[in-house]
């Protein structure tokens, strides 16, 4: 290719919707072959096409692409599920999720060992990998990255492709990817909602049997629609007051060996009240079966008002996610954000099942108090999901609802070396290390020595202080209040 004096400045002519425009610019300016205006374009003319964003060259008499634009956007030429060839891939989530398909295992394994796929999320949505009877970092699970600038990057090696490197992105879990779902209700999902004006009166469930529904046909017990109000998503606000939703006398926990009762639920409480955010718990003590509110859970075993545990706990007044985990013959657990949170006080044995509604929002509990805050996204299973697919529908949760990953759900957490139980939340005059108790006001950090910690159960007979005044101290240092100790010998 040559590009003929004195026209080689004239190499890239601009940027142009289609090639007609390009020629007319050329032809103009009489940088064609004929330099009248009739001409061609010269061999080695550049221009950028904006309607298929790529450049162009001309080259053997015709324009050939010389890059491509790998963007897909699904609003736009391309589905929402495609199958592709790439090395790097870019992709404009702006017009709803989009699922990447990976070629067949029997086309990988042609693949020449080091080859690399990269995605590149940049936009709003999520884009889900789908290996397609592959593994990924041996996971077949669909493998989602997060809206803006999260990438994975795979690459083949002795032969299957592993996760080289990547940022916002997770195994793809959805709520019924886990056995057991009773409930799924997901405030994301508009096609499940029924509402007036943005008053919600029905908000049908995600299960496998696709006839369960929360309902409420009082208008001024509805819950309301809260656009856009968490990454970008809806969710649906609860007002405190009387907004309420029943699913009706609905049973979903397992007394079976091994199975049990999970709830997990994405929320963002205005108030760290009291208020259910799903219950299933009447006034009369025999017709309870469990609680989970902003501030505590409660599941009564055998029905009973007396033999009710429950574990008091403070949930964030910031999105996040709650867990509650029971299985039949064990202390339930609460979670926030993965972290434990909270124990029952003992074991409950099994839940007799009873005639009250389970509903969100609040209970049929005279006593029971009004949820203050948002219900994003809710699963409930007859079962206790495994921790790993607890903790891969939680990350998806993270990534989807834009949620702060980092908050610390876990208490301050004590020990009793007698009874060998553990309780939350170790308060500054009542701190029990092992076998030895604190009790009195601590006014200071430095009030506190580790000689003023003295054995008062009644099995002791230690009275005085058994260690010199030099024994530890409690000092500040990098910021972080901690207790020095000496070890010491003889007791």
């Amino acid at each position: 290719m040559s590009f003929t004096v004195p026209y080689r400045q004239h190499h890239y002519v601009g940027e142009f919707a289609d090639v007609a425009s390009a020629l007319a610019v050329i032809q103009a300016n009489r940088w064609d072959t004929a330099k009248d205006g009739t001409g061609t374009p010269e061999e080695g003319m550049l221009y950028y096409n904006t309607t298929d964003k790529r450049a162009l060259i001309y080259a053997e008499s015709e324009w050939r692409p010389i890059s491509t634009e790998h963007v897909l956007n699904v609003a736009a030429d391309y589905g929402a599920a495609e199958t592709w060839l790439f090395d790097v891939m870019e992709v404009d989530t702006s017009g709803g999720d989009i699922n990447i398909t990976l070629p067949l295992p029997a086309v990988i394994a042609a693949w020449p060992e080091g080859r690399r796929l990269t995605m590149f999320n940049v936009s709003t949505n999520l884009v889900n990998i789908d290996p397609n009877g592959n593994t990924i970092s041996g996971r077949a699970d669909i493998r989602a990255v997060a809206a803006e600038n999260g990438f994975v990057e795979v690459m083949k090696v002795d032969d299957e492709l592993v996760i080289l490197s990547s940022e916002g992105s997770t195994f793809g879990t959805v709520p019924d990817d886990i056995t057991n779902l009773e409930i799924w209700i997901d405030a994301s999902d508009s096609t499940t909602i029924t509402d007036i004006a943005g008053s919600v009166s029905g908000w049908d469930s995600k299960d496998a049997t696709g006839t369960r529904s929360f309902a409420q046909a009082v208008v001024a017990d509805q819950p309301t629609i809260n656009t856009a109000a968490q990454n970008g998503l809806d969710t649906i606000t609860f007002d405190g007051i009387s907004d309420i939703m029943s699913a009706g006398d609905l049973t979903v926990f397992n007394n079976g060996a091994g199975r049990g009762l999970t709830v997990m639920a994405v929320v963002n409480l205005a108030v760290s009240d009291g208020g259910p955010i799903v219950a299933k718990y009447q006034t009369v003590g025999d017709e309870r079966e469990f609680r989970v509110s902003g501030n505590d859970c409660r599941i009564s075993d055998d029905s009973t008002w007396a033999a009710t545990e429950v574990a008091n706990w403070a949930l964030p007044t910031i999105c996040c996610i709650v867990e509650m985990t029971w299985t039949p013959g064990e202390r339930f657990r609460i979670y926030i954000n993965g972290e434990l949170a909270a124990l029952s006080p003992a074991a409950i044995i099994d839940i007799t099942d009873c005639t009250s509604n389970l509903t969100i929002g609040g209970d049929d509990w005279a006593g029971g108090g009004w949820l203050t805050g948002d219900i994003a996204e809710m699963a409930i299973y007859s079962d206790v999901p495994s921790s790993v697919e607890r903790s891969d529908l939680r990350t998806s949760w993270i990534v989807k609802w834009g949620i702060n990953a980092k908050i610390v759900g876990a208490q301050l957490w004590k020990r009793d070396g007698d009874s060998d139980t553990l309780e939350p939340v170790a308060t500054d005059d009542n701190v029990n290390i092992g076998a030895g108790e604190y009790t009195g006001s601590i006014a200071t950090l430095t009030d506190l020595n580790a000689s003023e910690i003295v054995v008062t159960d009644a099995g002791s007979t230690l009275t005085t202080t058994p260690f010199g005044t030099d024994a530890g101290e409690v000092a500040e240092g990098n910021q972080v209040p901690r207790l020095k100790a000496r070890s010491w010998m003889g007791f």
